[in-house]
């Protein structure tokens, strides 16, 4: 007789019910990774969270488009009108505190219409209210705005999964520009570390070697150029470019540091960028043009990687005496036609590259 389960054992077992049980699996599994929960906040909760520093409205990546008064201004007739208002994404930070994730036009229009920062304009039902502060409405209107009118957020808990996190950020960010992959880890992952990269790429000795246009530092390519020397330091043994999980993790581990290991790593990062601009002058970061016998205006991430870790264990005052030799040798070395093979992977990796230089300071130095 026919077992009553065979028919389902059958069919899991066949090539497409491996496929179904297997997306199943998959599909639980992700579910499983992400925790969340949804609040209503009255308009005075949201302004006192922002006002108290706890729900973070700025965070470093940000650079959308801003409002203008009209839109703004419908907002504000939606909520007098109770017209439902989409919710808002917020990501709750490893203190406890709220980071914006989705909704920043939303909130900031709230707060600034509270805080007196702009009047109403372009109303379609309530023409009547156009020219007025919140001030100025009538004492009814601002009890109801500020009381009974509810935004909800969805909050996606710190506890989640961070890749999860990060994908959840990075679909809900569709407004505005697109974000660069830095910048979504700047809104993700904020902490001590964080802020000390952010801080570091603004240097004006930094922004001064690497001369990248507004452009990119706009996208926080600067920032992301910090945060591969630590993780080079951590990773830099591989053989092939840093993935980009292994930025984040660094990035995340550093936010676990202490204040003294912090600074410590400040005071590293500043002092191998100070023996680069001593020792390889205006090569620092640059490909040498034999044709046109000057450096190349370009900074190139190999380079940087390579140089920023061949000078940690050498001192400064010794690379400054030779730095003149220093420079020639490096230029015959961005000269050799073998050289072309450390900007292929796998032909040369960041290991070899490091290594190279080393040895030029080395003989440089005697």
């Amino acid at each position: 007789m026919r077992n009553e389960h065979e028919g389902i054992e059958g069919d899991e077992a066949s090539p497409l019910g491996g496929v179904e049980a297997g997306l199943r699996e998959r599909w639980l599994e992700e579910k499983s990774n992400l925790y969340s929960h949804a609040l209503d906040f009255s308009l005075s909760t949201l302004v006192s969270l922002v006002q108290d520093n706890e729900l973070n409205l700025d965070p470093e990546y940000s650079r959308r488009y801003r409002w203008d008064v009209v839109r703004k201004s419908r907002l504000i007739e939606s909520f007098l009108l109770e017209v439902p208002v989409p919710p808002i994404f917020l990501s709750e930070n490893i203190d406890g505190r709220y980071s914006i994730i989705d909704g920043k036009q939303r909130v900031s229009s709230i707060v600034d219409f509270v805080s007196g920062k702009f009047r109403l304009a372009g109303l379609g039902v309530l023409p009547e209210a156009n020219g007025m502060s919140f001030s100025e409405l009538d004492p009814a209107m601002t009890r109801s705005l500020l009381s009974r009118s509810t935004l909800r957020a969805v909050i996606i808990a710190q506890s989640s999964d961070p890749d999860m996190k990060y994908a959840v950020f990075a679909r809900l960010n569709t407004g505005g520009v697109q974000l660069t992959v830095q910048e979504l880890r700047n809104a993700l992952y904020p902490g001590p570390f964080n802020r000390m990269i952010v801080a570091l790429s603004a240097e004006p000795a930094f922004q001064s070697a690497l001369q990248i246009g507004p452009t990119a530092q706009s996208q926080m390519r600067d920032v992301e150029l910090v945060l591969r020397y630590f993780a080079l330091r951590q990773f830099g043994s591989y053989r092939t470019p840093l993935a980009a999980d292994e930025l984040t993790r660094t990035l995340m581990r550093g936010n676990t540091l202490t204040e003294t290991r912090i600074e410590a790593d400040r005071e590293e990062f500043l002092s191998s960028l100070s023996k680069c601009c001593t020792a390889f002058g205006p090569l620092a970061f640059r490909r040498w043009d034999p044709r046109r016998g000057e450096a190349t205006s370009r900074t190139f991430t190999f380079l940087y990687d390579a140089e920023m870790a061949a000078v940690r264990s050498f001192q400064e005052d010794s690379l400054a005496r030779r730095s003149l030799q220093i420079q020639e040798s490096l230029r015959d070395l961005l000269s050799h036609s073998d050289f072309r093979r450390y900007q292929q992977y796998p032909g040369g990796s960041f290991g070899d590259l490091t290594a190279e230089i080393i040895d030029l300071l080395h003989r440089a130095l005697g």
